[in-house]
């Protein structure tokens, strides 16, 4: 089985389908804080959404326009979503 799946072929499928789900889980998680820090509310306008996180690292016009340019490009650094 491993000679099978230990190749270029299968190692780009497995990339990609992981890229497909981070995708999926940033756009279901676009308004939900990333993290709540200590003396963060949930009630208070500064938290750090997913959304926002993406708009700020990267320029980007939402979610969606993020995961369009940096999360479903293959060939591209993927440190940011790990």
């Amino acid at each position: 089985v491993a000679n099978e799946f230990n190749k270029e072929r299968s190692d780009r499928s497995l990339i990609l389908c992981l890229r497909h789900l981070i995708a999926e889980y940033l756009r279901q998680h676009a308004h939900e804080p990333v993290a709540l820090g200590a003396g963060a509310s949930m009630d208070r306008g500064d938290l750090l959404t997913y959304e926002s996180w993406a708009v700020a690292i990267s320029g980007a016009k939402n979610i969606d326009d993020y995961c369009e340019q940096h999360v479903y490009v293959m060939n591209k650094d993927a440190a940011d979503h790990v």
